[in-house]
């Protein structure tokens, strides 16, 4: 699973991916035992007010490994990346919470909680960031193609339980030959989120 993730990726991506994945391949209990680990004492970490921001930290390190040995950075430079096959990738946006919900003075004024530290104009930047990228990941042309949206959401449906292996089967039907359209449409929806953050409250909300 993890050296799938190599695929597609430049030449200096793909070989560190694949060289953990043969690693953990070969200790793979043991490899699974530490993660788990890491991964409890991390959200104990988060969860206790002294370690807070020690935790946080590690949790952002923790996530850009996980981005980059696990996630292939989120297939973001092999040209197939898609908000509907999870792009740019669950854990950079762990990392991101983490920056956003990070501990500030009692004493700065914020409206929302993601802007007491960063500040609301660097918080309200990392949304179009994040939700931008996903509008332009849905437009590229592998997701464009006339099979391209339809194939992922299909391909999705293996493993799952019955009926909602049916609505992806469905829905994957739906938009065969329809990859277009269907990515516009994404495309279109994203980036109204993404600048949506700059409106006022009203059409904030």
């Amino acid at each position: 699973m993890l050296a799938a993730s190599a695929d597609g990726n430049p030449a200096v991506v793909a070989a560190p991916i694949r060289w953990s994945a043969h690693i953990i391949g070969q200790h793979a209990v043991a490899a699974n035992s530490v993660f788990a680990t890491v991964q409890l004492l991390l959200a104990l970490g988060i969860a206790l007010r002294p370690t807070v921001k020690i935790a946080l930290g590690a949790s952002v390190a923790w996530s850009l490994a996980v981005w980059w040995l696990g996630e292939g950075l989120g297939s973001v430079l092999a040209g197939n990346a898609s908000p509907v096959s999870g792009a740019p990738g669950a854990v950079i946006i762990y990392a991101l919470l983490a920056i956003l919900l990070w501990p500030a003075g009692t004493d700065r004024p914020a409206t929302f909680a993601a802007g007491r530290f960063v500040g609301r104009p660097a918080a309200r930047a990392l949304w179009l960031v994040l939700w931008g990228s996903l509008a332009w990941f849905s437009i590229q042309p592998e997701v464009r193609s006339p099979r391209g949206l339809s194939s992922m959401i299909s391909g999705a449906a293996a493993g799952e339980p019955g009926w909602i292996a049916a609505i992806d089967l469905r829905a994957g039907t739906l938009l065969d030959h329809h990859g277009l359209a269907a990515s516009i449409v994404l495309t279109v929806t994203l980036a109204v989120v993404a600048a949506g953050v700059y409106r006022p409250p009203p059409g904030l909300r």
